[in-house]
């Protein structure tokens, strides 16, 4: 569970991310709400481009997004990742 924006300048920002990111990406939740450009560093190479469009097109057009993509743990490890989310305004 988390929650997500981009800064006007394109900075990915995770206001609030549950401590089930340790287990699933091997990182604590406060450094991925310290650095939100920790996740997408995290995407593997070949997946970032659509992953980072993806983001935009949904983020910039209040749409829902859902996305399959891989990442690359700090241990090397490539897992498979199928994320969601809807939009929300405050």
């Amino acid at each position: 569970i988390y929650n997500f924006f981009l800064k006007e300048t394109g900075t990915p920002v995770f206001p609030f991310v549950s401590q089930g990111v340790n287990s699933l990406l091997g990182i604590q939740a406060e450094d991925l709400v310290r650095d939100g450009g920790l996740f997408f560093s995290m995407v593997h190479p070949d997946d970032l481009a659509s992953f980072v469009a993806s983001v935009h097109k949904a983020f910039h057009n209040n749409l829902s997004w859902n996305h399959e993509f891989r990442i690359v743990t700090k241990d090397g490890l490539i897992k498979w990742i199928s994320a969601a989310s809807n939009p929300y305004t405050e």
